[in-house]
């Protein structure tokens, strides 16, 4: 009877088959990592970066963590889908990387690249008694960005700004010497402290006036 007794208590098959499943899970979990995409955008007008991606293979794509590294830092959760945005601040051009706080994913990289302004349309306008009138475009230039000017006695140090468009000018008057006299260097510098192209234009102070025109690009000073 007391035989009867204990093996009817004893676990089924199915039983035990159900108390192990949970296990089973957990192994597959930890053996087979879910996978993470990572994607930024970055602008030249600021430090912050768009960053995004998507965790996939795995059961419960919805709330987890995703923990951002390299020049860019900071956590994003992912949603429903498994997607994850935001803008995040960057220390600087180089490499970013992307991984699940849990430890299941893999680890995704991108590189962070300033797109590089260009200094295009450089021209001057000479005005009576030596007062210059230097302009030109940034493209991909933002309303604010830092343009730079050397290469003669009055404009080495000087700089100005540009609009929403990118356009510039800057009105000055000349020593009326030869330390004036030559090519004037342009450039601009953006928000990563990246330098454009640079452009040079001719001066010959003549005290009569006359537009000028053209430049050509060269490697920053």
């Amino acid at each position: 009877m007391f035989g009867l007794l204990f093996r009817s208590r004893r676990p089924t098959a199915s039983s035990r088959s159900a108390a192990f499943q949970p296990r089973l899970e957990q192994l597959e979990s930890r053996f087979c990592p879910s996978t993470i995409t990572l994607t930024v955008t970055a602008t030249a007008s600021t430090m912050q970066v768009a960053v995004s991606g998507q965790v996939t293979n795995t059961s419960n794509p919805g709330g987890l963590t995703v923990l951002l590294s390299g020049v860019t830092g900071g956590t994003l959760t992912t949603d429903a889908n498994g997607n994850f945005s935001g803008t995040l601040t960057a220390s600087g051009q180089g490499q970013a990387n992307a991984a699940t706080s849990d430890g299941q994913s893999n680890i995704a990289t991108a590189n962070v690249t300033d797109p590089a302004t260009v200094m295009t349309d450089l021209g001057a306008e000479d005005g009576p008694t030596d007062i210059w009138t230097f302009s030109g475009v940034v493209q991909g230039g933002y309303q604010g960005e830092a343009v730079y000017f050397s290469g003669n006695h009055t404009l080495t140090g000087k700089s100005t700004t540009t609009d929403a468009e990118g356009n510039w000018s800057y009105t000055v008057q000349l020593d009326g010497t030869s330390d004036d006299n030559g090519d004037i260097l342009v450039w601009a510098v953006d928000a990563w402290g990246v330098k454009s192209n640079v452009q040079d234009i001719a001066v010959e102070q003549n005290g009569v006036g006359g537009i000028y025109g053209g430049g050509n690009g060269n490697s920053p000073p």
